[in-house]
């Protein structure tokens, strides 16, 4: 099923964004056939069992499988995945060290057609204070778990009375992996 969504999950360390992205990606590659690519800039340990592919391999790549791409040089992996990527899910583990404050044209460029190239994006950052304030507007979902306050980006957030509920309501809750999705709008 096409979607195309742009999504960040948001969490501290420790309260279970990569569990929850292994899950997902689990159940997307056996239940959706979906080609996934995981981005991440150092050899990241729970990542261990993902087999590595390289350039061009991913220039090929055609059927449903799941790799994962590292190099602490962000912006070749990202003009990589630009030139190279379509039709599946790409994963931006620690995603604030792909992204600065401010987006580049190209990593705009690269959001925005991500329709036309039929990929979802999800982006992993450990707060609403890692996030770069132009991807609020951009963004289709929220990820919530537990993290740092919203209020600091009140007026970015369009719908910032409704991500606050939801960011009450996870800081809340007992469990320490527990986390609720909001739209963006």
């Amino acid at each position: 099923m096409r979607q195309n969504k742009v999504t960040a999950i948001l969490g501290r360390r420790g309260t279970g964004k990569t569990t929850y992205m292994r899950e997902l990606m689990q159940a997307l590659l056996i239940g959706q056939n979906k080609k996934i690519l995981i981005l991440d800039t150092l050899d990241h340990p729970s990542y261990k069992d993902v087999p590595i592919i390289d350039t061009a391999l991913l220039k090929r790549w055609q059927s449903p499988a799941m790799y994962r791409m590292f190099d602490k040089d962000t912006d070749k992996l990202l003009q990589n995945v630009e030139c190279y990527f379509n039709n599946g899910l790409l994963v931006l583990e620690d995603a604030s060290k792909y992204l600065r404050r401010t987006l580049s044209n190209e990593v705009r460029m690269f959001i925005f057609d991500s329709k036309q190239k039929n990929v979802d994006i999800i982006f992993l950052f450990h707060g609403f204070m890692a996030m770069p304030k132009e991807l609020f507007s951009i963004v289709d979902n929220l990820v919530i778990f537990k993290t740092d306050d919203p209020k600091n980006r009140k007026g970015d957030i369009m719908n910032y009375q409704e991500v606050k509920e939801v960011y009450d309501r996870v800081m809340a809750h007992e469990s320490p992996y527990y986390n609720e999705t909001i739209q963006i709008y």
